[in-house]
């Protein structure tokens, strides 16, 4: 077990987002976080990144509570997310939005780096040579030198995890991964997170794609207004009466 959640409550203005959940993630596993819209399962990824801090409770990662402690605090740490919107700089070229997300792990700094600080010459050089492995990796070499906005949306997704990637990402938090994706490109993002995990990489994910969640995950959380409703492996949660109930007339298991 590499993170422990612990009784964390977010709320906001008298509405709770997120009521008391217990989870852990286990080193080296595939973990799905799935539930209806409004379950709270974003604000839960917002606060283990430090994006928001926790009303009350623990977030604890190797056995120190880092709740509240701030986002740059989480990537140093190796807590690397994504977002449910490809959250890119659309008019840098493709390789400087990998190279911000491999400052994530460094001290300098991107903005440090790009003012020429000498300081930042080795680690500069540590983090370029990062950004060309990842690019090649993630078939996105070719284009590194066009602007984000010109790719499409399949390699927009691609590019958003190589960001991820670049700053080597211990546990890798992937908020609806395949949104938007065609079966095609769903089918290559299934090969792709595999690969990540063999990379002894963790991985949760947040996704409404259910035949992708059950095709990949071993085990499923599920939230509902804000709670935990269920835990176990794919084919317990598919039958779990509680769970069919709450998709009811939304997202089907089939």
């Amino acid at each position: 077990m590499i993170l422990q959640i612990q009784g964390l409550t977010k709320r906001f203005h008298g509405l709770t987002a997120v009521d008391r959940v217990d989870m852990h993630v286990d080193k080296g596993e595939i973990l799905a976080i799935i539930g209806p819209n409004g379950a709270g399962k974003t604000t839960l990824f917002n606060c283990i990144t430090n994006t928001l801090p926790p009303t009350q409770g623990s977030v604890i990662w190797k056995g120190e509570n880092i709740a509240g402690k701030g986002p740059h605090l989480a990537a140093q740490k190796g807590i690397i997310r994504s977002f449910q919107h490809a959250n890119l700089f659309p008019a840098l070229t493709v390789k400087e939005n990998v190279l911000i997300g491999a400052h994530r792990r460094y001290a300098g700094g991107f903005w440090k780096t790009m003012a020429g600080a000498k300081s930042a010459g080795k680690e500069e050089q540590q983090i370029q040579k990062a950004a060309s492995e990842v690019l090649k990796a993630y078939e996105l070499i070719d284009k590194r030198n066009r602007p984000a906005r010109s790719l499409s949306f399949g390699e927009m997704r691609r590019l958003q995890i190589a960001i991820c990637m670049a700053g080597k990402p211990e546990l890798l938090l992937l908020d609806e991964p395949a949104g938007g994706l065609n079966p095609e490109e769903t089918q290559q993002l299934m090969g792709m997170i595999r690969r990540i995990q063999a990379q002894g990489i963790t991985v949760c994910l947040v996704e409404h794609d259910m035949k992708f969640v059950m095709g990949l995950c071993s085990r499923v959380i599920v939230l509902d207004a804000g709670r935990k409703i269920a835990e176990g492996a794919p084919a317990e949660i598919q039958n779990n009466q509680q769970v069919i109930k709450v998709y009811l007339g939304g997202i089907q298991f089939a």
